[in-house]
């Protein structure tokens, strides 16, 4: 060591730093993947990034800035990122109001309000069956007083929902307020992976309830089927079923959208018969808009 120079001294301290590094790498990403999911969940809450900033400066070090996201961020950007394609279900019905003297009575609309529901694209509109007895007369309001016929295309009493497709918008309604402007814009809605869903993950309802509302919860219970083992030992994996949340059962969100905090589609949401908030794995309403589009082109 005395016979080093101050050159190598540096070099040999660079390398113990290298190789501490790694080391201490391997071991923490080692002990992240033995650890259950509820623990890395709890880890991702906070998002801490460093980002090192080098000016290219001779009399200037490096600034190192730290730049903390939370979760509260991620929360709200997958909220705006799904807002617009909830929308009210409802039937239109006409009504007579009574005339006055000289004055003929008046006819005028007015919108029964059913439930909430979900644009999964331009086309489908995805909601819980208990909502709807009477297919006829349905319309569709948007967030911005859009309206829409809808017509039932497919329902899935299996798993309580049902698909309706986007019809003619409505430019007057006498009696209600209408926004007559251009066809609505809805978002092409992105899809979750279902094998990555996980007990402990951060689950957000959307609803209906003078706008746009919001419910905050994790993931409790996931329930899988099937799945089996071949002679050739290849696997078929489980097929998950229903997504169980910590969210309290509200018929405002039955009907609307499960997503996480990547604003990503897990399913959505239906109150089941025992009064339980449940929702339908996306993969199988994917499913049913396959076996409705089939049903068009027939």
């Amino acid at each position: 060591m005395h016979d080093l120079n101050n050159t190598q001294l540096i070099l040999l301290a660079l390398l113990v730093s290298f190789v501490t590094s790694i080391a201490t790498g391997i071991v923490t990403v080692t002990l992240l993947d033995q650890a259950p999911p509820a623990v890395t969940q709890t880890i991702n809450r906070v998002v801490e990034r460093t980002v090192e900033v080098v000016v290219p400066s001779k009399n200037q070090p490096p600034i190192t800035q730290t730049i903390v996201v939370k979760e509260e961020e991620f929360i709200t950007k997958a909220a705006e990122k799904n807002a617009s394609n909830i929308v009210e279900i409802g039937r239109l019905k006409k009504r007579s109001r009574i005339g006055g003297i000289g004055r003929p009575p008046t006819e005028e609309y007015e919108l029964e309000l059913l439930g909430t529901a979900f644009a999964l694209n331009k086309t489908f509109i995805a909601s819980q069956y208990k909502v709807i007895s009477d297919t006829e007369g349905l319309v569709i309001r948007t967030t911005q007083n859009h309206i829409y016929r809808a017509e039932v295309v497919l329902q899935d009493f299996t798993h309580n929902i049902m698909l309706f497709k986007v019809g003619e918008q409505i430019k007057s309604a006498e009696g209600l307020e209408v926004n007559a402007a251009d066809a609505y814009a809805f978002a092409e809605t992105p899809f979750a992976e279902m094998s990555r869903v996980q007990i402990g993950q951060t689950a957000i309802a959307l609803g209906v309830g003078n706008g746009v509302v919001l419910s905050l919860g994790v993931i409790s219970q996931v329930q899988t089927k099937g799945g089996t083992i071949a002679e050739d030992g290849t696997r078929t994996p489980k097929e998950l079923v229903s997504i169980h949340t910590t969210i309290e059962a509200n018929k405002r969100y039955a009907g609307g959208p499960l997503i996480n905090i990547n604003g990503e589609i897990l399913g959505i949401n239906i109150i089941a018969d025992s009064n339980e908030f449940v929702t339908v794995p996306i993969h199988l309403v994917k499913d049913a808009m396959v076996e409705a589009a089939q049903k068009k082109a027939e």
